[in-house]
């Protein structure tokens, strides 16, 4: 890395820019595929990477622009239509991408840029003869051929019906596509340049030979500065703005070295391709560009230039009036604390205020102390609001890897699929990126490895040969909703069950219900996939994403029909690194206790309810009683016996609630209501059993425990509630 450049804020702002500029660009790909000439698509492509590397080079990773680079080229050879974007192309683009993925990574992470030179030297030679390819006709009579009607076409453009026209450049495509050849280039003469950056191609070409004296760097400097002159567009007057800014900062600190040489060449060769820096294309008004002109800009202040130097790495449009800043995500958190201790401070208030208008002469007091406590709630409760969503972030980003996932697992497995995605502009607090990542990357492989079928099976069954996987985002009032569907064959119960009887895990002949033999496949190891691939097939993956949602206190649902399709629904609390969570407190054995709300699913009163015993189950047995609710038998519980904290006689309200995927009933004897809790860590638990989630204090000084609903059924009891149910 340059040295020079070592400003922590300055590459955490090129990092984050980078990995959203990565993840833009694949899905981008996928989209190019679909529509090869789809010239708005190349440059959309095309802008990114080129300004990854002059970005890259900047700061001297050179790993990442060596590869940008070389992937650069490729990809101008597309946008001038000398190749085509057929899928092997595409595919050696996307393998560059993965590796400018797979640098920026290891930087973030704080090793080393490469840490396979030859894995780096065999990804730029596959991008090398790519390009290489376009440019090599050669004397096949074919690519001839090819060549030949395609100079014809263009002279007689003006005189070929229309529909004509289009048909014959429609076969030039079809043959191109196939035969992976160039489009025949126009061997256009090189424009002559506007004397300016003419000048600075010849300054900056001789530098490669030998170091510039003193003299040389002073007149690049100022034709650097001229440049801006001749930009007409918002692009070049970027591309000027850009080198201007490194140009100050480098010469300040370094004076002229490679890294500035390697990027004023790179940006140089992109202004000469502009309309403004041609001679006799359309140029911006002249401004006065006097020699000194350099002078004012060398006097900027180190906070201007480095906010000059930031925004050069943000290539989003302001909008008016719009300012960010950057704030570690560390003091986001530690603002939320202090929030969370206002909640608490307000429980207390609420206490003060029961016990203030109790008070017998208070006079105005308990109204204006009820005043001033709902003004602070209030205020408390918007400055939570106001906190949080300083911590959400939009979910388009994570969803730009499913397009290039589907791809790959079409590819490779002959299929052809195509993605509906909804909720991109869908914001979710930062907590629950990682926890949404990885069982989308799951699912959606899924979906396109098993879900999907064949476009020769789906004929046969009356589908049209696309497949077709949806990706939906939704925010409710208490939970981030992701679901994953495909319209193939449906999950195969049969084979799900024999494998699951191979495994050891039910029975041979066990009676299961359709929703018992879905859920085997989160066991770990089960798998239905007749062969291992790259894709899939290894038994891994399910298990690992349902402990995630379980975890995180959150539900996995699956719903499946033979011909039609299946679908996965995730549901994840709302939740942050602060805790600061909603709850339901109930009392039970004369303890205060705190259910997770986003669990909690009904509560009525058990007198009157249908509750049945287990036959042939004694007296004392605290998980023989069976409750019938809405059509579902649900397991019935005490919860002060459970968590052994007392007893349950009093236990007249129940309430339901979702645990280890189940549903179940618990008894308690009071219903306090919905309360907001910031969650602490209590030593002395019996964390080993994972009964609690942490404890908080209340207005009056008491503790409520947050009861862990999963903790309360354990696997081996769920089952064998099952058998007694079956």
């Amino acid at each position: 890395m340059n040295d020079t450049v070592n400003d922590p804020e300055l590459l955490a702002a090129f990092f984050d820019e980078t990995k959203d500029t990565l993840q833009q660009v694949a899905s981008r790909f996928v989209e190019l595929e679909r529509s090869p000439t789809n010239l708005e698509i190349i440059e959309a492509i095309f802008r990114p990477v080129h300004s990854l590397k002059g970005n890259s080079a900047f700061f001297g990773f050179l790993g990442i622009k060596r590869l940008a680079h070389d992937m650069e080229t490729v990809l101008d050879l597309v946008r001038k239509g000398r190749l085509v974007a057929a899928p092997t192309v595409i595919s050696t683009l996307l393998a560059g991408l993965d590796g400018l993925q797979g640098m920026v990574d290891r930087l973030v992470a704080g090793g080393q840029e490469v840490d396979d030179p030859a894995a780096l030297e065999a990804l730029i030679k596959r991008q090398q003869q790519a390009a290489t390819a376009a440019g090599s006709d050669g004397d096949d009579p074919l690519r001839q051929a090819v060549a030949t009607v395609e100079t014809w076409l263009t002279r007689q453009a003006s005189g070929l019906d229309q529909t004509v026209s289009v048909a014959l450049n429609a076969i030039l495509l079809k043959t191109r596509a196939d035969l992976g050849i160039a489009v025949a280039d126009t061997q256009a003469k090189e424009p002559e340049l506007q004397p300016q950056i003419a000048e600075l191609r010849r300054l900056i070409a001789a530098t490669f030979s030998s170091d510039p004296d003193e003299a040389t760097v002073e007149r690049m400097g100022q034709l650097v500065s001229e440049l801006g002159t001749h930009a007409n567009d918002d692009r070049g007057q970027t591309i000027c703005t850009e080198l201007e800014d490194a140009w100050l900062t480098c010469i300040g600190a370094a004076g002229f070295n490679e890294i500035l040489r390697d990027f004023l060449a790179q940006q140089v060769e992109v202004l000469a391709t502009l309309p403004g820096f041609v001679t006799g294309g359309e140029t911006a008004p002249a401004k006065a560009s006097p020699v000194s002109a350099i002078e004012p800009k060398q006097a900027k202040t180190k906070t201007e230039q480095h906010e000059s130097r930031t925004d050069t790495f943000r290539k989003t449009e302001p909008k008016a009036d719009a300012k960010s800043v950057r704030v570690p995500e560390a003091r986001i958190d530690t603002f939320l604390r202090y929030v969370g201790e206002l909640l608490v401070i307000g429980d207390m208030f609420n206490h003060l205020q029961t016990r203030v208008r109790s008070l017998a002469g208070g006079g105005t007091l308990p109204r204006d102390f009820r005043r001033v406590n709902d003004t602070f709630a209030q205020l408390s409760t918007k400055l939570q609001v106001a906190i949080m969503s300083i911590r959400k972030v939009p979910v388009r980003p994570y969803l730009t890897k499913v397009p290039r996932i589907v791809r790959d697992v079409a590819l490779s497995k002959g299929k052809e699929i195509s993605i509906v995605m909804r909720g991109e502009d869908v914001e979710i607090d930062k907590s629950l990126v990682e926890l949404i990542d990885a069982p989308l990357t799951h699912m959606t492989r899924n979906a396109a490895d098993h879900g999907v079928e064949t476009p020769a099976i789906r004929e046969a069954a009356g589908k049209p040969r696309e497949g077709v996987v949806t990706i939906i985002v939704e925010e409710t009032s208490r939970a981030v909703v992701l679901t994953i569907s495909d319209d193939g064959a449906g999950l195969n119960l049969q084979r799900i069950r024999a494998k699951g009887e191979s495994l050891g895990l039910i029975s041979p002949g066990a009676e299961l219900t359709e929703q018992d033999l879905i859920n085997l496949i989160f066991a770990s190891g089960l798998s239905t996939a007749e062969t291992v691939s790259d894709v899939s097939g290894r038994g891994v993956g399910m298990d690992v994403v349902k402990r995630m949602i379980d975890e995180a206190g959150g539900t996995i649902q699956i719903t499946t029909k033979a011909g039609k399709g299946t679908e996965f629904r995730l549901s994840l609390p709302k939740g942050v690194t602060t805790q600061i969570a909603s709850a339901f407190l109930v009392r039970a054995g004369g303890n205060l206790l705190a259910l997770p709300l986003e669990r909690v699913r009904e509560t009525f009163l058990r007198r009157g309810s249908n509750i049945s015993r287990v036959a042939g189950s004694h007296a004392g047995d605290s998980t023989a009683e069976m409750l019938l609710r809405h059509d579902e038998v649900l397991p019935l519980r005490s919860l002060a016996n459970t968590l052994g904290i007392g007893s349950g006689a009093d236990d007249g309200t129940i309430v339901t609630v979702d645990a280890h995927g189940r549903r179940i009933a618990l008894a308690v004897s009071e219903v306090l209501g919905v309360r907001k809790l910031v969650v602490r860590a209590l030593d002395g638990l019996p964390q080993s059993e994972g009964l609690y989630l942490g404890g908080a204090m209340m207005g009056d000084g008491a503790v409520a425990l947050i009861v862990n609903p999963d903790a309360l059924v354990a696997k081996e009891q769920v089952a064998k509630e099952l058998a007694h149910v079956h």
